[in-house]
């Protein structure tokens, strides 16, 4: 039985156009282009390490990135070459990279939520910061909601408010679901200039004077 025989065996015929092209990429045309055999076995939870000899834990990931080795297959017909300190010209041995942009913001996600929802950290989320209004049909509530949006506007855009005619359970919980590292809820104490923080991650609570909290919020 000939090596690609070997390796056809198990394989329908959809996949043997790709495993020659695999086997190509090689450089393996022929059995004599083979230097080495080896055992080749799906890793088992347990078995251990053959460079550090510890027990083996098997857990799911996300690749975010790859690297492409192209060698000399695009460097030889565009004729990119160098000279070598033997004066003679090499093609480029070339390779490239790629990260996925989609699949890193899902890695974040997975590594940063909770039973509420995401928890995006400052660094990456898309807005730091979200105004609920409790009761929108409560005017002084209203005004000093939309006077601090408008006021944290002028240093960004990352600033969202939840002026919806929907209850505040339902603003509540879908602010804790899209993960804002900040909520801002104004609401009862809105009379007296008094605002709620949320601390998303922890969801630790405190109350702030809004202007105070405006202004610390515009030094940063």
């Amino acid at each position: 039985m000939t090596i690609k025989e070997w390796i056809y065996k198990k394989e329908d015929k959809t996949k043997k156009s790709l495993i020659d092209r695999i086997l190509s990429t090689r450089g393996i045309k022929t059995e004599e282009d083979i230097k080495e055999f080896y055992d080749i076995s799906v890793v088992k939870v347990g078995e251990f390490c053959p460079v550090c000899k510890k027990p083996l834990k098997i857990t799911r990931g996300i690749e975010v990135g790859n690297i492409f080795q192209l060698g000399t297959k695009y460097s030889e017909p565009m004729n990119a070459v160098y000279t070598d300190e033997n004066g003679e010209l090499k093609p480029y041995i070339m390779g490239c990279y790629g990260i996925g942009v989609s699949r890193t913001l899902s890695a974040i996600v997975e590594q940063n939520c909770d039973d509420h929802g995401m928890v995006w950290p400052e660094i990456v989320a898309p807005y730091k910061l979200e105004i609920v209004i409790a009761n929108i049909k409560d005017d002084e509530q209203v005004k000093l909601a939309t006077e601090m949006y408008n006021q944290l506007l002028g240093k960004d855009d990352d600033v969202l408010l939840d002026d919806r005619k929907e209850s505040f359970g339902v603003k509540l919980n879908d602010a804790e679901l899209i993960g804002v590292p900040y909520i801002v809820v104004v609401g009862r104490g809105a009379a007296n200039g008094v605002v709620e923080i949320i601390k998303r991650n922890t969801l630790e609570k405190i109350e702030v004077n809004a202007q105070e909290f405006v202004a610390n919020y515009l030094k940063q």
